[in-house]
């Protein structure tokens, strides 16, 4: 006798292919999201960023949280980002980086800039 595969695939009904997926993600109840034009540039993550300042491509902000202090790689960041010249970086509140990054992991840091 065949067993049946226990996985959530089996109670789902399958996705439609009309390639339409900002409609999908909201109707999968993803209503904050926002599609990111192709002319722009957004990482986010500690490394992620570092590695973006020191790409030398054009970088517009740095998004940073607001944590009281700066040190270690904090402090890296908002020194690389001013020897740049034209960054500029901005302390915000938590809840906007996971806005930007619709709740994805980014450890208080987001770089937004031209590819």
């Amino acid at each position: 006798m065949a067993k049946k595969q226990n996985n959530r695939r089996n109670n789902k009904e399958p996705r439609s292919g009309n390639g339409d997926f900002k409609q999908q993600r909201q109707s999968e109840g993803y209503d904050n999201y926002e599609e990111t034009p192709i002319n722009e540039l957004i990482v986010f993550g500690k490394n992620a960023v570092l590695e973006g300042l020191k790409s030398g491509r054009s970088i517009d902000k740095v998004f940073i949280t607001n944590s009281g202090h700066v040190e270690g790689s904090l402090q890296k960041i908002v020194d690389l980002s001013k020897d740049l010249g034209g960054v500029v970086v901005k302390f915000v509140e938590k809840e906007k980086l996971d806005t930007l990054t619709n709740y994805e992991k980014h450890q208080a840091f987001l770089l937004h800039g031209c590819p």
